[in-house]
């Protein structure tokens, strides 16, 4: 959406870094927060259910964990 703001909207040879709001370097760090908080939710789950398997069945983060301990 923020290449719509751009002016103008497309320019050949231009690069996208620090030009759009969302490619700056403030929005890439708040990215990388976002990432970081995604990370720990995921580990503070897998400690859950790894103390209570059974209280993984059905859960929201079950595709998602399930699919991890293929990589484990």
């Amino acid at each position: 959406m923020d290449h719509l703001l751009a002016d103008p909207i497309f320019a050949p040879n231009r690069c996208s870094i620090q030009f759009h709001p969302l490619h700056t370097w403030y929005a890439m760090v708040g990215y990388l927060g976002l990432l970081f908080h995604m990370l720990t939710d995921l580990i503070d789950c897998m400690m859950t259910y790894g103390k209570c398997p059974t209280c993984l069945e059905g859960s929201p983060a079950y595709g998602l964990l399930t699919w991890l301990s293929k990589f484990a």
